[in-house]
């Protein structure tokens, strides 16, 4: 986390116009031993008690922040955290127990009468949920909630702000988030870019080290984006394979005339395969000494 970020993360921290206690929230499947080291007994897992209680060290953890003296954990936290998508944090009135609780009706959503588990410590998730959740479950997920803090994909922190004064949600279901098909569809299309980092982090990992977060993003989604143009989303290795294109050139590529020309051989019915055969070999070649 580079020094802007921290700065940036103490004054919200610090900021007393900002009623209520800190809590940390974190999603530990990351760094489940090197989180569990670092805590020790500190803080309630949000599993405990409930129906997922068996996947107690991979649960999400929430740690009150302490208004002094909590600099060194933070300092530790942060840096164990660093380039995953795992932290965030939450500022309201309640306790610990009452957040715990309030919280673990986001354990699960529903869609078409199925179950559906969603992980929302994970700050690409949280990020998505608040996008696609309309105003009256927005307004019950922020009832008891000040502000809720995550680094956006553009590395940047980004609070979404609440009223917290009002109730917790415990007079509903467990599956209280009912998502409607457009909901469950936008919340899985923007899921696409990070399916597509993971599978560009197992298979091509020196392609993402040339990027930082943010731009690796966007490259996903551009990638996504392209491959849904050329209809190739539903074959999962072209679409592996166009956003190898797309991070071995770097922005740029779709005002290139050898890509357009794949770009419309493709269109009329070519194989990807055969129309990346057709680049001439001098792209490349020019591709290479760029890299």
């Amino acid at each position: 986390m580079n020094e802007s970020e921290l700065i940036t993360l103490d004054a919200y921290l610090n900021n007393l116009e900002i009623e209520g206690g800190w809590f940390a929230l974190i999603d530990t499947a990351f760094e489940p031993k090197k989180i569990k080291k670092l805590i020790g007994a500190r803080g309630c897992q949000l599993y405990a008690g409930t129906e997922l209680e068996e996947y107690d060290e991979l649960s999400p953890l929430i740690i009150e922040v302490k208004k002094n003296g909590d600099s060194a954990f933070l300092q530790s936290l942060l840096r164990v955290c660093e380039g995953k998508p795992m932290l965030g944090f939450i500022n309201s009135n309640r306790d610990i127990k009452e957040l715990k609780q309030h919280l673990e009706y986001l354990h699960f959503v529903v869609s078409d009468e199925k179950s559906w588990m969603l992980r929302f410590a994970d700050t690409r998730i949280s990020e998505s949920l608040f996008q696609i959740l309309n105003p009256q479950q927005k307004d019950i997920l922020f009832n008891p909630i000040n502000c809720w803090l995550y680094l956006n994909r553009q590395d940047t922190w980004q609070a979404q702000l609440g009223k917290g004064l009002g109730p917790l949600w415990v007079d509903a279901p467990k599956e209280m988030l009912a998502f409607t098909d457009q909901q469950f569809a936008a919340l899985l299309e923007q899921s696409e870019p990070d399916t597509l980092l993971s599978q560009l982090q197992v298979n091509f990992p020196d392609l993402l080290n040339k990027y930082s977060n943010a731009v690796s993003y966007q490259l996903a989604c551009i990638s996504v984006k392209e491959a849904r143009e050329m209809q190739l989303e539903s074959q999962q290795n072209d679409v592996l394979v166009l956003a190898v294109l797309w991070f071995m050139y770097g922005e740029g590529l779709d005002l290139r005339c050898e890509y357009l020309d794949m770009k419309k051989s493709i269109k009329q019915g070519v194989l990807l395969q055969d129309a990346i055969a057709e680049i001439p070999a001098a792209f490349f070649e020019e591709m290479d000494m760029k890299n």
